[in-house]
């Protein structure tokens, strides 16, 4: 009897042993799990901050402390706002109130060591050591913001620039010509909107003559994309039909990575308009010495002679006189001391007074 009481009582044992083992498998794989979990926490280059409901820190890994540039003490001593730049807590605030219960992602501002880091933070609500923390899984994007914020400075500046100047710039696709970017001064010359102009393509506002049309603009702007600066004149039109010449130059040019042509140009239509004007009176004032020299003159002068002695006569100086008849100042006095000897004039106005008095100046 005793022997099978012992039995019986050592068949209890399986059953109890069983449970010790699951009971110890269970606080193994726990163990395992926590390490498992301290090395992820630890070793990712990701800096993590658990922080409690009162914005304190409770935990945080070696890539937090890196950002943080403080010891792990120095930052378990501290509260969310102590790394805030001056005036932004309640910003801060703000931000994390609703992150704290829901979760969610935000770029926050750290203010280390005398400047300002930005951390990309990712927020989870979770328990921690049986607290309610929020655990912040971070990514520093200081070198981002930079750059970006360097970008927008320069684009700012290179905008303002841009519709600064005086002449017209557009900012040409090489395969099709269209307009990418123009600037206030080409938009206030040609009558068009911002949005009317990018997508026109260099023929749209192009007089459309053959010489003038999009198949030898597109010609001349590869041209200029292979490196081969290209300046000519071009007679365009406005959004109102308007035809105007342009002095254009066009150069190659990368903006924001894309390979481009830049297109410069100024508005000759006043330029082109006195220059016809006074094409137009140098070929009536050669008309009429033409008629003149065909009745022959008394005192022998030449053509170009009789050409001075009209804009004497109208009480022009020499500048104006060359201006008119495509002679530097210099040659036209050449041309007056010539005149005054033939005719024996002792002065300009003696000359053009006896040149009309005697019927030589029609």
């Amino acid at each position: 009897m005793i022997q099978k009481k012992t039995a019986q009582t050592n068949g209890s044992h399986p059953a109890r042993s069983r449970n010790n083992t699951e009971r110890k498998r269970a606080q193994e794989a726990l163990r395992e799990s926590e390490e498992s979990y301290r090395t992820l926490f630890e070793r990712t280059n990701n800096p993590i901050l658990a922080i409690d409901a009162e914005g304190n820190y409770v935990a945080c890994n070696d890539a937090a402390l890196r950002f943080l540039e403080c010891t792990r003490d120095e930052v378990l001593a501290k509260n969310i706002l102590d790394f805030v730049p001056s005036g932004k807590d309640k910003q801060v605030l703000r931000e994390h109130g609703p992150l704290w219960e829901h979760g969610g992602t935000v770029e926050t501002e750290y203010y280390v060591n005398g400047r300002v880091k930005i951390l990309e933070l990712t927020i989870t609500p979770t328990m921690w050591q049986g607290k309610q923390v929020v655990l912040g899984v971070g990514k520093d994007i200081t070198q981002r913001k930079q750059a970006e914020e360097a970008l927008r400075r320069s684009e700012a500046t290179y905008r303002e620039i841009f519709n600064a100047a005086n002449d017209g710039i557009l900012v040409l696709d090489i395969e099709t010509g269209e307009i990418v970017d123009a600037n206030a001064t080409f938009l206030n010359v040609f009558g068009y909107t911002t949005e009317e102009a990018r997508g026109l393509r260099v023929g749209d506002f192009s007089s459309g003559t053959p010489a003038y049309a999009q198949q030898n603009a597109l010609r001349l702007i590869r041209k200029a994309a292979r490196g081969q600066p290209q300046r000519f004149e071009w007679l365009a039109k406005s959004r109102d039909g308007r035809l105007m010449w342009i002095d254009v130059a066009l150069k190659p040019t990368t903006i924001a990575g894309q390979d481009r042509v830049l297109a410069i140009g100024r508005d000759l239509t006043e330029r082109k308009q006195a220059e016809e004007a006074l094409e137009k009176a140098r070929e009536e004032l050669e008309a009429r010495v033409e008629r003149q020299m065909e009745q022959g003159n008394p005192y022998g002068l030449t053509f170009r002679e009789l050409t001075v002695l009209h804009q004497v006569a109208a009480g022009k100086a020499d500048k104006e006189i060359g201006l008119e008849l495509g002679i530097s100042p210099l040659t036209a006095s050449k041309h007056l001391t010539n005149i005054l000897g033939k005719m024996g004039a002792a002065s300009r106005t003696e000359a053009g007074v006896r040149a009309l008095r005697e019927g030589l100046l029609d």
